[in-house]
């Protein structure tokens, strides 16, 4: 809840620099609605169908529709920006991981010897 709260707020902060008459209320069930429709597989990435959300949810709110996609390609490009750091991060650890020596194996212990007359073949159920 927490995560959706700070990026309606951060959606809200790019609309209002863009000069949208947009409130936070607005932006937030518009944002909701966006998310929802990035999760359909009916574009690649959600390409064209985010924009057009945008435009149908925000032009009733006075915006325009050039600054629906403006918000939606700023919002694509901060996850883009996520998207490459946390995987320059992952590739850290990768090597990192990778330039470590690995240990060394512990050889295994030898069987115990077994006691004299111990078979190897298990009681039989049979009386």
């Amino acid at each position: 809840l927490a995560v959706q709260l700070v990026g309606s707020v951060g959606f809200f902060v790019w609309a209002q620099a863009l000069g949208s008459p947009v409130g936070l209320a607005e932006i937030t069930w518009a944002r909701a609605c966006y998310t929802l429709v990035l999760l359909l597989p009916i574009t690649f990435a959600g390409l064209g169908a985010r924009e057009g959300v945008l435009i149908l949810l925000l032009q009733p709110y006075g915006v325009t529709g050039a600054d629906a996609v403006a918000l939606s390609f700023i919002q694509l490009g901060g996850t883009l920006i996520l998207a490459v750091l946390g995987g320059l991060y992952e590739l850290r650890s990768f090597w990192r991981r990778r330039a470590e020596p690995e240990p060394a194996a512990i050889p295994a212990e030898p069987p115990l010897a077994r006691a004299a007359g111990e078979s190897d073949q298990r009681p039989s159920a049979r009386p």
